[in-house]
């Protein structure tokens, strides 16, 4: 059994954000710009026995993770910063805001589908004649998991071994990025819910050419889901033959496996992929339709000599 518990505060972080004038002749400066915290448990427990020619072993991990910015340079800006990386025709979907998590989801929330399918924007800062603005934006998301897994189990007799390898996370959100010039609807999951005259009684609006309305409707909390996951990262069978037969050729071992890579995955997300998101650290979450994680089957020898 093994067990953390850890908090930490990193402060002055870089970013590129301050603009120096052109006749200075450099782009935009790096500063410190703010300080997160973090705050979790790590816990491990493992067990391993064996049973004449039968040994098995065990072994699973749980950590949880509370992030929180807790500064933000007034230099910078005097409320929040918003990612660099912007949907097309969209903007900035992620923000860095002091008493928030770290570039959180920020957009508008969906009051509901009018008679005609199309989306109405909550009024939240409660305009009198109802101009929804970034006034109206809020948090609707957050891309980190309340906390991440993983299990390994290994069974092995004799000869033969098997080893399934599983991680997953919980709690963490995914901003689907699929539309950003029209509401066209690319994947299957998401027209079949489509608004029809046939069916009102659904999540998302008619498909429609694009609008300032229908650019707040793809930026709103209609395309946040939940991207938690369940992954079968590997499962392995292997057999290593018997070191009187392999040293007659000078053979110390000789193993041959065969296993299924990313074959399994169990999650909610309607998406291509709950763990494929974008590589920036400011857009975590952000599905941009990469491609994803490959199935494999792989076979194998693993010679020792």
């Amino acid at each position: 059994v093994t067990f953390d518990w850890f908090k930490k505060d990193t402060k002055d972080l870089i970013i590129q954000k301050i603009n120096v004038p052109f006749e200075a002749g450099n782009g935009a400066a790096p500063v410190n710009g703010g300080n997160i915290s973090n705050t979790g448990v790590e816990l491990e427990l493992s067990w391993k026995d064996q049973i004449g020619d039968f040994f098995y072993s065990v072994s699973g991990n749980i950590a949880t993770l509370k992030n929180k910015v807790t500064w933000l340079n007034p230099n910078v800006s005097d409320s929040r910063i918003m990612s660099p990386t912007t949907i097309n025709f969209i903007g900035a979907p992620s923000a860095f805001e002091v008493g928030y998590p770290i570039w959180y989801f920020r957009g508008y929330k969906l009051d509901h589908l009018d008679d005609e399918g199309n989306p109405v924007i909550a009024n939240l800062d409660g305009d009198p004649d109802g101009v929804i603005d970034e006034s109206d934006k809020t948090m609707i998301g957050k891309p980190l998991p309340d906390f991440t897994y993983g299990l390994t189990l290994t069974l092995g007799w004799k000869g033969i071994d098997f080893t399934v390898f599983a991680n997953g996370s919980q709690g963490n959100d995914m901003l689907m990025c699929y539309n950003n010039a029209q509401l066209a609807y690319g994947l299957k999951s998401l027209y079949d819910q489509r608004w029809t005259p046939s069916n009102t009684n659904t999540r998302f609006a008619r498909p429609q050419a694009s609008t300032e309305n229908i650019k707040h409707y793809i930026l709103s909390d209609a395309f946040i889901f939940d991207g938690s996951y369940l992954r079968i990262k590997q499962i392995q069978l292997g057999y290593t033959l018997p070191q009187n037969l392999t040293r007659k050729i000078f053979i110390e071992r000789l193993r041959l496996f065969a296993s299924l890579d990313n074959f399994f995955l169990i999650t909610s997300y309607p998406g291509l992929d709950p763990e494929i998101s974008t590589n920036a650290v400011n857009a975590i979450g952000l599905d941009l339709g990469a491609f994803p994680t490959s199935k494999k089957m792989v076979f194998g020898v693993s010679v020792t000599f």
